[in-house]
């Protein structure tokens, strides 16, 4: 699945209820699928997510459904700063 490097993610307007859809970068490691908010939880997504766990998201001409998690562990946050984008490094601080 990696050859892409967007997904678009649909999640449940908290307020509206509606399906609301976004492109945003990600990175697949062991089977899963990582995705970073720039603004942390004040992201709509990152609130959405923390009202209605069910998601879909696109990557190509598949959708995938389930469940996200907001994860801010350690492991997490290494693996999200150790990967590479058309072999160049990507640090995220």
């Amino acid at each position: 699945m990696q050859e892409a490097q967007f997904l678009y993610l649909t999640t449940k307007g908290r307020n509206t209820r509606k399906m609301r859809e976004i492109e945003i970068w990600f990175v697949e490691y062991d089977g899963n699928c990582y995705i970073v908010s720039e603004l942390g939880e004040g992201s709509n997504w990152v609130q959405n997510i923390k009202h209605e766990t069910s998601i879909s998201f696109r990557v190509g001409d598949k959708v995938f459904k389930g469940t996200a998690r907001i994860m801010a562990d350690k492991k997490t946050r290494i693996i999200i700063k150790s990967f590479k984008v058309d072999g160049q490094e990507v640090r995220l601080e």
